[in-house]
């Protein structure tokens, strides 16, 4: 009889584990994931092409590579997690300085955010005379991330702790359950 439990008690924890693995729990657990708008334009209105953009988390670190506003001025940037990121203009279309950093938070009640960063043109006097540099330079790169060539939204895989506490319950199930085995082998 107690062999007869102690087996399905195996086959019970075979099963468990069969759905663990086919059941992909991230999804049970994952929260929805924010987008970020940066729009570029000049004092008149003019949206500028060719503004490179960096978010970081609130830890400091850098949450995605550069983006670059395209020609309509925008860059958007998805599939981010909650937290509170820190919009830097890192590279000025040419003509413009760089506008000061800006914060967006992403939350469960505000997952898209758009920020807009206005800049004047650079201003230069030479002997007496006042020159404003506007427009020109290269052509700039698109609007789009791209990460090793996979051009839609990742999934966000930071989320797993719960697999490896799962994965070592198991462990330690299919551990008790081989000494049990062993007793009752070994008493009969």
């Amino acid at each position: 009889m107690k062999r007869k439990k102690i087996a399905i008690l195996g086959v019970l924890i075979v099963i468990v584990s069969m759905v663990m693995l086919l059941l992909p729990l991230n999804a049970l657990f994952a929260r929805p994931l924010g987008c970020i708008t940066c729009i570029k334009e000049d004092p008149a209105g003019n949206l500028l092409a060719g503004t490179g953009f960096t978010l970081y988390h609130s830890s400091g670190n850098q949450a995605v590579p550069e983006g670059f506003t395209d020609d309509s001025g925008m860059i958007t940037f998805c599939g981010l997690p909650d937290d509170t990121y820190t919009v830097r203009e890192t590279t000025a279309p040419a003509g413009f300085g760089t506008a000061p950093d800006q914060t967006a938070t992403l939350n469960s009640e505000n997952l898209r955010v758009t920020l807009n960063f206005v800049d004047d043109p650079i201003t230069r006097n030479t002997g007496g005379r006042t020159t404003t540099t506007t427009g020109g330079g290269e052509t700039p790169p698109p609007a789009e991330i791209t990460v090793l060539g996979v051009t839609e939204e990742l999934p966000f895989t930071g989320q797993s702790m719960i697999l490896y506490i799962i994965g070592a319950v198991m462990l330690a199930l299919a551990g008790g359950l081989t000494f049990v085995l062993r007793a009752v082998k070994s008493k009969a």
